[in-house]
């Protein structure tokens, strides 16, 4: 029930699925007060989006084909979430379109996003969005909506202790090159903007570093591509205290899409 490979001239670009992703490598301010009792950080209630997105089991709902193209969806059974289902529309042209949805019924979210892993040699990033530098939902009035390009290197933010970094916003397109040009392309699908992280890492990597030089980086290109993040907040110090609308209720209806095409 999953994307698990596309191919474009013998040539494949993932090596990791397509997958639903619900969790971050939890911030400073995502811990709180639990900053000051860390023998109790395991036990945040916020780590049950890691054991979501860790658990997500998928079924094939339908299947219908076209003349020229297929329709595929998906029911996904994810603990803390209702009526999250998943579609593929798969164009003759190689194009394929994602949509993802769902609800929070027990607490409120941290993300609502999919991750995929590509090769690591895909390491260029060109994204049409906020930028250059790394902003969130509540922290991104200086970023500019511009075409901005880096390595998937420089996206990366090298905080004290190794957490959530690198997130850009309001994202129209994203292509992800190689040295040789070929290139995958992400395209918003609808009216609603994305938000990006790539990295040469897992964010489980990520949440299991506890310094700078533990987060090794990996043969592999992860890229998440989010409807969006909680904010990052820090009103107060260590903090969250999230203001409105930076906050992912539980009751709330999430939906998004987007297009990939190998260009």
């Amino acid at each position: 029930g999953q994307l698990v490979s596309i191919v474009r001239d013998d040539k494949e670009y993932l090596v990791g699925a397509l997958k639903p992703n619900y969790y971050r490598a939890l911030t400073d301010n995502d811990i709180d007060y639990l900053n000051f009792v860390p023998p109790l950080i395991p036990v945040h209630p916020l780590y049950m989006w890691k054991k979501a997105s860790d658990s997500v089991k998928t079924k094939v709902n339908l299947v219908h084909r076209y003349s020229h193209s297929a329709y595929i969806e998906t029911t996904l059974s994810v603990m803390g979430l209702k009526d999250v289902k998943m579609t593929y529309m798969i164009y003759p042209d190689g194009k394929i379109d994602v949509t993802h949805e769902g609800t929070p019924n027990l607490q409120d979210m941290l993300r609502f996003g999919t991750v995929l892993t590509m090769p690591r040699e895909f390491d260029n990033v060109r994204w049409y969005g906020r930028g250059p530098q790394e902003n969130y939902i509540d922290r991104k009035t200086g970023a500019r909506i511009a075409i901005h390009e880096m390595s998937v290197a420089d996206m990366e933010h090298h905080y004290m202790r190794p957490q959530e970094n690198g997130h850009r916003t309001d994202v129209r397109m994203m292509e992800i090159t190689n040295e040789e040009g070929k290139e995958l392309r992400f395209t918003k699908k609808g009216e609603k903007p994305f938000a990006i992280n790539c990295h040469h890492y897992t964010v489980t990597d990520l949440d299991e570093a506890t310094h700078i030089h533990s987060l090794q980086h990996k043969d592999f290109t992860t890229v998440c591509i989010d409807l969006m993040q909680r904010g990052v907040g820090g009103d107060m110090p260590g903090a969250a205290c999230l203001r409105e609308p930076n906050i992912m209720h539980a009751g709330t209806r999430y939906s998004y899409g987007f297009t990939i095409e190998v260009i």
